[in-house]
Parts: C-alpha cells; structure tokens; sequence
C-alpha cells in the first residue's frame, strides 16, 4: 500500500458495501412487516390487510374488502414489493391508512393496547441497536 495513500480507491468497493446496505434494509423492513402485521389486532381482518409497502412513495389507499386474518398474504405482498426494489438510498414506507388505525394505533384495542407501530419500531430498535 503507497504512503499515506489508498491501494485501491474506495469506489472499487462500493458495489460491495451497496450490497451489504442493500441486504441490511432488507432485513430490517421485512422484520418490520411482520411485527406490525402480526401485531395487528383481528376483527374482521380488515386492519392487517391494510398495511401498504411502497419504496420512496406513499399509498394513501385501503379498503375495507382487504381481509387477511392471518396475515400471511400481507406479509406476502409486503415482502414481495420489499425484494423486487433496489433498496439502496431508498425510503421504505409501511403504513395502514384505515381511518381507524391512529385509534388502535392509541391503545384502543385489548388486543394492541400498546399500539401497533410504536412498538414495533421499539423492538426494531433495540434489535439493530437504534436509538428510540
């Protein structure tokens, strides 16, 4: 390696480190997902087949025919959208526009007193050593 100096420049690496980022944002957002899905408190279904995943956009849609009590389509769809996106220096955006949502979102549920998101993005923090 020359003094002082670089033995390869760094944008020879970058394609790795993108990669790496890439893989990282993955992981968190699929985590991300599932918790808030899961989460979910279940009705009807109508709340956990309302959440949207979009990459650097919002969905400001929902409809009350999504049903999914178990939640494993909308993870389906969620995830799909999350690995068919080159996520690097992009905005990944999960949200649930029902207009009931900001009420469970406050604890108006015995099933998520605690809410939904809040939580979820506590555990993701403390999973990958965020801060709250």
């Amino acid at each position: 390696m020359p003094k002082g100096g670089w033995s390869n420049p760094p944008s020879g690496f970058m394609s790795e480190v993108e990669g790496y980022i890439n893989g990282f944002q993955r992981r968190i957002a699929t985590d991300a997902l599932s918790m808030v899905v899961i989460g979910s408190p279940v009705d009807k279904g109508a709340y956990r087949g309302n959440h949207r995943v979009t990459i650097n956009s919002i969905d400001i849609s929902y409809s009350l025919d999504d049903v999914d009590k178990s939640g494993q389509e909308t993870i389906s769809r969620g995830t799909s959208v999350i690995d068919g996106a080159k996520l690097v220096y992009k905005e990944i955006v999960i949200q649930n526009n029902l207009p009931y949502g900001e009420s469970l979102e406050v604890g108006h549920s015995q099933q998520a007193p605690q809410g939904i998101y809040g939580p979820a993005m506590a555990t993701l923090a403390a999973k990958y050593g965020g801060k709250q």
